[in-house]
């Protein structure tokens, strides 16, 4: 458990971002998905913007600032063209 812990605190003290393409749009996320840190490289994008989490399948819509449409966590997502 705390080894757990310690990398979601270690991922969140990076604060580190990747590009995401959907269609056309070009989006600027998180790398690391808020609820258990998987790798959002490895994410898929679906139903036209919106981003799954291929670890637990949480779904975050690009276009509304990568917020969960489960709950309140986001990957931050800001549209750069």
């Amino acid at each position: 458990l705390n080894y757990f812990c310690n990398k979601i605190i270690e991922m969140k003290k990076n604060n580190e971002r990747v590009l995401v393409k959907s269609g056309d749009c070009i989006f600027h996320i998180d790398r690391y998905c808020p609820h258990q840190g998987a790798d959002l490289l490895q994410a898929k994008i679906i139903d036209n913007n919106t981003l799954k989490c291929s670890k637990h399948g949480w779904d975050f819509d690009l276009k509304n600032g990568g917020k969960c449409d489960r709950n309140s966590a986001t990957i931050n997502a800001i549209q750069i063209n």
